[in-house]
This record gives C-alpha cells, structure tokens and sequence, in this order.
C-alpha cells in the first residue's frame, strides 16, 4: 500500500522506497518502537518515531525515542504528510482523540495508515471492553492485554468495526479497507486500514 501510494519510480520493496528523492522529501510519523518499516524508515531526513511510556514527559526522549501520547501529541497542526500505526489503537484508551490528533497533525491530502488486531470480513459494530468515561478504568468484559514492544504488556480497550469509519470522518477523513493480494487464505484475510485527509475546500 504505501508503495503503491508513495512511489514515483515502481519500487517494489520498502528499502528500494527510501531510496527515491521524492519519498525522502516527505515527513514521515511512525508510532511505534519496534516496528516493521523503522529499520528502513530511519534513514529517512524527515522521520518521527514514538512511543509511550507513562513516565515520562511528553515530547521528551527515551533511548533515543520520543515519548508521544497519541491522545494529545505535542507536534503542529499539518505536521506529517503519512503516518503509520500497527496495532496500536486498540490499546488507546480514547481511540477517537487519537484519530482526532492523527487527523491534526497530517497535511491535507496525507495518508493514515494503520492495523489493528482484525481479519476480513471486519465486523460491523465495534466492542468497546473497557468503560473509560470516567477517570477510572471499569471493565465491561475481563480484562484482555497484548504484548507491547518491551516484553510486558498492555491492555486492550477497543475492537474495532467498521462503524468506526463514519466517526473518523466526521474529523476529515476518509477510510478504506486494503486487502492483501494472495493466493493464501490467510494471508487474504490480512487488512491495513487507510484513512486519507480530504484537502481543503
């Protein structure tokens, strides 16, 4: 996908994307510590990596990462022109306000692309697990926790559905859902959402 989005000369793999002038002109937001495209997106001039430690201040930096809370990032408005999450809004405890900053920070016309924990067909109607309306957290279903990228892990708020859809577009964008091209049937199942910022006006 982000080939098939961010590519001027045909390049078929991530590294032979950083490699192109254009692509390295953009500013580029991963949220992550560990993740798949970092090893190559950190040669890029223009990258951003986060993660969040509870901690530690907010913007402030830990073994050479920034600490983000994607609820309320410290970045300006039109900040990014792509910015990458996998499988970390179903451990935001207000997944809205972090779509809301996300949408914040990208330019118009830039590119969310995100995974969470789900396998097409993606349901319908998403499951909040956890009750977050108050300053406590109060468990609608027992308690479920990924492994987070430093061994221990974190808690699962939310499992999404495509409803979710109409509320991120209520802040600017549009979604939809990418399919991986295989002939395996279980890497078919396999999705990437891409939410793109409408350009204004």
């Amino acid at each position: 996908m982000i080939l098939s989005r961010f590519s001027k000369h045909n390049s078929r793999s991530i590294k032979a994307l950083v490699e192109e002038p254009e692509f390295r002109s953009i500013r580029v937001y991963e949220l992550t510590l560990k993740g798949r495209f970092s090893r190559y997106f950190r040669q890029l001039p223009n990258y951003t990596q986060s993660y969040y430690w509870d901690d530690i201040a907010a913007g402030e930096y830990h073994d050479g990462v920034q600490c983000q809370d994607v609820m309320s990032l410290t970045y300006a408005d039109a900040s990014f022109d792509l910015v990458i999450s996998s499988d970390v809004f179903e451990h935001v405890r207000h997944p809205l306000a972090g779509f809301r900053e996300i949408a914040r920070v990208l330019k118009h016309g830039g590119i969310h692309c995100w995974t969470v924990p789900a396998l097409d067909p993606v349901r319908r109607k998403t499951i909040y697990k956890v009750d977050t309306s108050g300053s406590t957290d109060v468990f609608i279903e027992p308690p479920h926790y990924h492994t987070d990228g430093q061994g221990g892990r974190s808690l699962v708020y939310t499992e999404f559905g495509t409803d979710i859809f109409e509320q991120i577009q209520q802040l600017g964008m549009d979604t939809e859902i990418i399919r991986a091209p295989s002939q395996n049937e279980n890497i078919a199942r396999v999705i990437t959402f891409l939410s793109v910022k409408r350009s204004a006006g």
